[in-house]
């Protein structure tokens, strides 16, 4: 059972940071497929129209939710969003971890003890806030895990806004030396 804590969750604010964690269990993510698994389920929960998976009918949150950055470390996941409606995120990631949780107990038979916090974040401070996404792993070069390859190559997911950072004037080569910095 996820357990959640939420900061200033349904404010005005419309930009999110969701922080996964495996609670007592020593990993949420064991091996590729998980990381796999993990990032497809942003496929079904942000499609045009309603998905099926799992045998259960989750709600599309594509007009809602929008993925700006993520990482995913074998024991925590770091996700950043913009939220359109007040509300949605908390759905989005009680959907999110339910999916995850079912395959998690399927392929290992073993329950996801996972816990979440959702913070607001100001939109002032988003790119920092991305910076600590970004350089989370400790291989945050390399990570094939995080979206900081999309951004870097323009080879992201549908569901990811690969825009975001250009959208505050950077290129690739000052976001990725504003990293370093």
């Amino acid at each position: 059972m996820s357990k959640q804590v939420q900061k200033r969750v349904n404010q005005k604010t419309k930009y999110y940071l969701i922080s996964i964690s495996s609670g007592v269990q020593p990993k949420i993510f064991k091996n590729t497929d998980d990381y796999q698994f993990f990032l497809s389920l942003f496929k079904y929960l942000l499609p045009t129209k309603e998905s099926s998976l799992i045998g259960s009918t989750f709600t599309s949150y594509s007009k809602n939710i929008f993925p700006l950055a993520y990482a995913l470390n074998p024991t925590d996941c770091e996700l950043l969003v913009r939220c359109k409606s007040e509300g949605g995120v908390t759905n989005f990631v009680d959907d999110l971890m339910s999916l995850y949780a079912a395959y998690f107990f399927d392929k290992y038979e073993d329950k996801l003890d996972d816990d979440y916090e959702i913070t607001a974040v100001d939109e002032s401070d988003l790119l920092r806030v991305s910076r600590l996404v970004h350089t989370r792993p400790d291989d945050w070069r390399a990570s094939p895990h995080s979206s900081l390859r999309a951004f870097m190559y323009d080879d992201g997911y549908d569901w990811l806004d690969c825009n975001f950072i250009k959208s505050f004037g950077y290129s690739t080569g000052d976001y990725l030396r504003y990293l370093e910095s």
